[in-house]
């Protein structure tokens, strides 16, 4: 699908025309001539926080009737697994900011990283299904170590988030200056 954005073009002459740019493309600039590191930094710091305001659910499926043609129907609806989402938004973060990684950053993300391999290998479990590849499932070891894997996975993920923001404060990121300084 491609979105066409209508931009009206300043100009000085009588007869301004309109641009179209494609929607793909196209990014909002909050008013800046540019969007910088910092701000995307700052926007996905706000994003976890908001992702941490909410009470952590596990992924369900959820059935609502509509109407269609005068027919009673339902859609399903699948709704994320909220330790799931914070868990890979604090991943994103953790990636965003790696190539800035001070030499004791970088022991740390390594240390929460196998603690996740290790907690993987520990609710997970080898199965090979009619031939296929062997292959990790945690759905296979039963719901409560899935469970307990995620809540585990996400607590991981709240210790890494910590280290990601006291490096953010020793860069003195949220000040004034870049992460650079």
């Amino acid at each position: 699908m491609v979105l066409a954005i209508s931009v009206k073009m300043k100009s000085k002459k009588p007869d301004s025309t309109e641009n179209f740019e494609d929607g793909d493309s196209y990014s909002y600039n909050f008013n800046k001539d540019n969007l910088t590191f910092k701000d995307i930094v700052l926007q996905h710091l706000k994003k976890i926080t908001i992702i941490s305001s909410v009470e952590f659910q596990p992924g369900f499926w959820e059935d609502r009737p509509i109407m269609v043609g005068g027919a009673h129907t339902s859609i399903r609806i699948y709704h994320a697994d909220t330790r799931e989402v914070y868990s890979n938004a604090v991943q994103c973060f953790a990636d965003m900011l790696f190539p800035y990684f001070d030499e004791e950053m970088k022991q740390e993300e390594e240390k929460y990283q196998k603690l996740i391999e290790d907690a993987f290998e520990d609710f997970t479990e080898l199965v090979n299904e009619e031939g296929k590849h062997f292959e990790r499932r945690t759905y296979l070891n039963g719901q409560k170590n899935k469970i307990n894997y995620r809540i585990l996975k996400r607590q991981i993920y709240q210790s890494l988030f910590r280290c990601l923001c006291s490096f953010l404060y020793r860069k003195k990121y949220l000040e004034l200056g870049t992460i650079e300084d």
